[in-house]
């Protein structure tokens, strides 16, 4: 089977540390995004870059290669699973985590990983400073700090300076923002109250009143929509995320929430969402992922264990063709969730 993906031999002035890639090296490759017509962004060796192939690859794949030069292109050649290089790869998981995570000099905890994840999900590089000062700021952040957490590495991707104050600002005090978009009437007898209520949410965002601040700030950038250049896109990431606070009524009582939502650089839509309601001595989290119109998957959950299960069960009853999932402790709970993406430890050898 054809297993060369091909490039330009002058690539490689991109690449960090390339006085070490020689022919022979090996290198673990990452496919970025198909481009169409044979052409992939792919990233190794701490660069990003344009290959052909044609041997079809998919986004999010990864592979190990050998490096050889030949007529001015660099040729990668792909390296099949075999016995002696079967380990090369391992997928992290629950028993192999903290090993993997102290190696990288991180906390070998839960948020770690899932900080991890996030960085993932943004599409940003790994920077082992970037994550110890999230933690750093996170830990005086009491009984938020996975969210706390993810909101300062965020905010260090949005090209933002992340402290505690502007992390306590996103985050709001009390379950609220000082940046509150508007009151909305829940509604009670509608066809689609779901339609109704994301719809009033999302459509408000467009006529925000709020004073210039932290958030107004944060909602603002991060993005990058307008260019046709995918290399603009890949130095802003994968996407970004928004924070849309509101307050509500519903039976008479106040209520307040959040809606948190990831928008996909490439294809401008909404990816996923997190959507908070704090109804006097109640909290109710939803967190949904979305392709196109179609929902992947919708997990809920209550501060009251009981109602959780409750809520469970509508929910697997109204949405019968998707995923239902319980979120049962909401202290390890993120309003920026990110997805349960596959984390893999890569062993090379030259």
């Amino acid at each position: 089977m054809k297993t060369d993906v091909l490039m330009h031999l002058t690539a490689l002035s991109n690449v960090n540390g390339k006085n070490s890639l020689r022919e022979g090296s090996s290198v673990y490759v990452r496919i970025i995004k198909n481009n169409g017509n044979n052409s992939y962004l792919a990233a190794f060796s701490g660069g990003r870059f344009f290959l052909k192939s044609k041997i079809p690859l998919s986004e999010g794949s990864g592979f190990l290669a050998k490096l050889k030069l030949e007529n001015g292109k660099i040729i990668l050649q792909k390296v099949q699973s075999n016995p002696e290089n079967k380990d090369s790869i391992q997928r992290v998981t629950t028993e192999n985590q903290a090993r993997f995570l102290e190696k990288m000099g991180l906390v070998p905890d839960n948020i770690s990983f899932s900080l991890l994840q996030q960085m993932k999900m943004l599409g940003s590089r790994f920077s082992l400073t970037a994550f110890q000062k999230s933690r750093k700021i996170a830990n005086k952040i009491k009984n938020k700090e996975k969210t706390a957490t993810d909101v300062a590495f965020i905010l260090e991707e949005k090209g933002i300076s992340s402290d505690e104050k502007k992390v306590a600002e996103i985050l709001g005090n009390d379950n609220t923002s000082g940046e509150i978009s508007e009151k909305i009437e829940l509604p009670l007898k509608t066809e689609n109250p779901f339609k109704v209520f994301f719809g009033n949410i999302l459509n408000s965002s467009e006529n925000l009143k709020n004073q210039p601040g932290i958030l107004t700030l944060f909602n603002h950038i991060g993005f990058c929509f307008d260019s046709g250049d995918f290399s603009i896109h890949e130095k802003k990431g994968f996407g970004s995320w928004i924070k849309i606070p509101f307050e509500f009524n519903f039976e008479e009582k106040n209520g307040n929430g959040s809606f948190c939502g990831f928008l996909k650089n490439s294809s401008k839509n909404l990816e996923k969402a997190v959507v908070c309601f704090y109804l006097e001595n109640e909290n109710y989290v939803f967190e949904f992922g979305l392709n196109g119109n179609k929902l992947l998957y919708l997990n809920a959950g209550c501060s009251d264990s009981l109602k959780t299960k409750i809520l469970v069960e509508i929910l697997n009853s109204s949405f019968e063709k998707t995923k239902i999932g319980k979120i049962d402790s909401f202290q390890d709970f993120s309003e920026f969730s990110a997805d349960d993406i596959e984390i893999s430890s890569v062993s090379l050898s030259v």
